[in-house]
């Protein structure tokens, strides 16, 4: 055997070390995004199954045109005011004004704790819904008129 095969051999081995080398890398990166994306799937279902929201009651008042929704907090898992959203009659209502049991700063829902939403309204509305960001949701179709 001459140089020639023996070099031919290791250019042949290291050629296939680099290869091995690069998709050994590519095969794991892919494995780590796919372990991650299941790990966060899984964080999400869990907090879906432990959020749940109830709306104790929804008032309308004709003489201040304003509609008020008291939402409750009934799961284990804390909630994001922003990502609460509130239909009326079927429609997104944006523009309200919340409060968790009188802090009109707080930005989370606490399991527990009571949230106060408040929006113009000139018409007495036959349905509320209120949903939360991990998609649970509570509706209430007896509105109570106050004027």
């Amino acid at each position: 055997m001459g140089f020639s095969v023996s070099g031919a051999t290791a250019i042949i081995l290291i050629g296939g070390l680099i290869a091995f080398s690069f998709a050994f890398s590519a095969v794991n990166n892919g494995y780590e995004r796919v372990s991650e994306a299941q790990q966060q799937q899984e964080d999400r279902q869990l907090l879906q199954t432990n959020s749940d929201v109830g709306i104790a009651n929804a008032t309308h008042d004709a003489t201040a045109s304003e509609l008020t929704v008291h939402v409750n907090n009934t799961g284990s898992a804390v909630l994001t005011i922003e990502e609460l959203s509130l239909l009326v009659d079927g429609t997104y209502r944006g523009n309200l004004t919340t409060s968790v049991d009188g802090d009109n700063e707080t930005s989370v829902l606490l399991p527990g704790e009571q949230l106060v939403m408040t929006l113009a309204q000139t018409t007495q509305p036959d349905r509320v819904k209120v949903v939360a960001g991990t998609g649970v949701a509570a509706t209430e179709t007896e509105v109570i008129s106050l004027g």
